[in-house]
Protein backbone atom coordinates (compact mmCIF):
# COMPACT_ATOMS: atom_id res chain seq x y z
CA UNK A 1 0.00 0.00 0.00
CA UNK A 2 1.27 3.59 -0.53
CA UNK A 3 1.30 6.00 1.80
CA UNK A 4 0.17 9.63 1.03
CA UNK A 5 1.54 12.69 1.90
CA UNK A 6 0.41 14.53 4.74
CA UNK A 7 -0.56 16.98 3.38
CA UNK A 8 -3.82 14.95 1.81
CA UNK A 9 -4.19 13.87 5.15
CA UNK A 10 -4.75 16.69 7.45
CA UNK A 11 -7.04 19.62 5.81
CA UNK A 12 -5.05 22.46 7.28
CA UNK A 13 -1.71 20.86 5.94
CA UNK A 14 1.27 20.44 8.67
CA UNK A 15 0.16 22.90 10.77
CA UNK A 16 -2.34 19.95 11.71
CA UNK A 17 -0.56 17.04 11.24
CA UNK A 18 -0.03 15.54 15.24
CA UNK A 19 3.96 16.08 16.31
CA UNK A 20 5.52 12.68 15.89
CA UNK A 21 7.61 12.79 19.17
CA UNK A 22 10.97 10.35 18.35
CA UNK A 23 12.29 7.58 20.67
CA UNK A 24 15.67 9.95 21.54
CA UNK A 25 12.90 12.68 22.55
CA UNK A 26 10.98 9.77 24.83
CA UNK A 27 14.42 9.23 25.71
CA UNK A 28 15.54 12.40 27.15
CA UNK A 29 12.30 13.18 28.99
CA UNK A 30 11.54 12.28 32.53
CA UNK A 31 9.23 9.06 33.13
CA UNK A 32 6.71 11.78 34.17
CA UNK A 33 6.92 14.00 31.37
CA UNK A 34 6.64 10.42 29.07
CA UNK A 35 3.28 9.88 30.27
CA UNK A 36 1.95 12.62 29.84
CA UNK A 37 3.11 12.81 26.57
CA UNK A 38 1.33 9.52 25.93
CA UNK A 39 -1.70 10.59 27.91
CA UNK A 40 -2.14 13.60 25.26
CA UNK A 41 -1.91 11.94 22.52
CA UNK A 42 -4.92 9.31 23.49
CA UNK A 43 -7.53 9.62 21.23
CA UNK A 44 -11.56 9.04 22.96
CA UNK A 45 -13.80 10.44 20.02
CA UNK A 46 -13.51 8.80 16.76
CA UNK A 47 -14.59 12.08 15.35
CA UNK A 48 -11.18 12.97 16.31
CA UNK A 49 -9.66 10.79 13.90
CA UNK A 50 -8.71 11.27 10.26
CA UNK A 51 -11.44 9.61 7.78
CA UNK A 52 -9.31 7.08 6.24
CA UNK A 53 -8.26 5.89 9.40
CA UNK A 54 -11.16 5.39 11.55
CA UNK A 55 -12.77 3.62 8.57
CA UNK A 56 -9.89 1.11 8.41
CA UNK A 57 -10.14 0.35 11.95
CA UNK A 58 -14.08 0.11 11.79
CA UNK A 59 -13.46 -2.47 8.64
CA UNK A 60 -11.00 -4.34 10.96
CA UNK A 61 -12.88 -4.37 13.89
CA UNK A 62 -15.64 -5.96 11.86
CA UNK A 63 -13.34 -8.38 10.23
CA UNK A 64 -11.93 -9.83 13.97
CA UNK A 65 -15.57 -9.86 15.12
CA UNK A 66 -16.70 -11.61 12.51
CA UNK A 67 -13.33 -14.50 13.18
CA UNK A 68 -14.45 -14.40 16.64
CA UNK A 69 -18.17 -15.71 16.05
CA UNK A 70 -16.95 -17.75 14.04
CA UNK A 71 -14.27 -19.48 16.54
CA UNK A 72 -16.84 -19.02 19.29
CA UNK A 73 -19.87 -20.94 17.13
Amino acid sequence: MRRRPVLRRYPGGVADAPKVITAEELDAMSPDQRAQVVREHIVTDLDHLPEAFRQRVETTAARLAEQLRHVTE
